[in-house]
């Protein structure tokens, strides 16, 4: 009876033993942790970049003619406002586009200067830098009403 109750309890402490070791209390042990990954540098002003996200937003000139917009990611993009007519359906609130330009300084911070936009449901694509200006700009004049050459945002103009 001795044998077996002596038994019992060295079989008990095995247990313990083991269950200790498995809930992490026998030896303290170190676990390698790692940082997540720096995030990318931004591009150097002056260097070709492209991005690719949501347009959330549109910015505007100081006569409100459409000359930009903001992507998901939290890039700016910019165009000359008389390119905005051509990148009404493109460029809509919503619509997932990529962007090829040039990284340029902008009072409101860095932002892509395109060159190409690209509408990557459609694949419909306005190249930029191939549009020409219009003979005469509109002055920018508070209070003038933008031409169609250099129309409103989108969320703003009449249809």
């Amino acid at each position: 009876m001795k044998t077996w109750n002596s038994f019992k309890v060295s079989l008990l402490q095995v247990g313990l033993i083991a269950f200790l070791g498995v809930a992490g209390c026998s030896e303290p042990r170190v676990v390698e942790t790692r940082s997540p990954p720096p995030a990318p540098a931004a591009p150097a002003l002056g260097s070709t970049t492209s991005a690719n996200g949501v347009v959330t937003s549109y910015t505007t000139g100081p006569a409100g003619a459409w000359n930009g917009f903001m992507l998901d990611s939290g890039r700016t993009v910019h165009f000359p406002n008389y390119v905005a007519s051509r990148l009404r359906s493109l460029a809509a609130k919503g619509q997932n586009v990529r962007v090829t330009g040039t990284v340029v300084a902008r009072p409101e911070g860095s932002a892509i200067e395109a060159t190409t936009i690209t509408n990557e449901s459609t694949g419909q694509s306005v190249n930029v830098a191939a549009v020409a200006p219009p003979a005469v700009l509109n002055p920018a004049v508070p209070g003038v009403t933008p031409t169609p050459d250099q129309p409103a945002p989108p969320e703003t103009s009449a249809p």
